[in-house]
């Protein structure tokens, strides 16, 4: 994995985490009448909390001790095992930033085509894995 390709993942995440916390936040405080809905919101709110965490996190997260001595900041084996954790929690949050809109309405935000773009893609992947990419 090159440099370039890390730092896009970094900002995929960032956009699909923004635009998740955004969601996040004009769901706070209102009121929710079905049962049902309060815990999809409160597993929302969990999965944002971990995706917060795993982006803080991700620089040494997936390294055991001795793959980190073996390492070299840059190298294409490094940057892959770096990104892995972002990606594969991208697509979980992709998919939930779909569900939670379908289940509440006020949630709804205005998206730019590149991000509605990603959150597609991602969503894709976790529900169909990597057959059919590119189609």
């Amino acid at each position: 994995m090159t440099p370039q390709r890390y730092a896009k993942i970094l900002e995929e995440y960032d956009l699909v985490l923004g635009h998740a916390c955004e969601m996040s936040d004009r769901l706070t405080w209102r009121l929710v009448v079905q049962h049902y809905l309060s815990y999809a919101e409160t597993i929302f709110t969990k999965l944002l909390w971990h995706a917060i965490s795993l982006l803080k996190l991700s620089p040494t997260l997936p390294f055991a001790l001795s793959q980190l001595k073996l390492s070299h900041a840059g190298d294409p084996g490094a940057l892959q095992l770096v990104a892995m954790p972002l990606q594969y929690s991208m697509a979980f949050l992709a998919k939930t930033v779909f569900g939670i809109e379908s289940l509440r309405a006020e949630a709804r935000l205005q998206t730019s085509a590149d991000l509605r773009h990603i959150l597609e893609s991602w969503s894709f992947l976790a529900e169909h894995g990597v057959k059919g990419v590119g189609r």
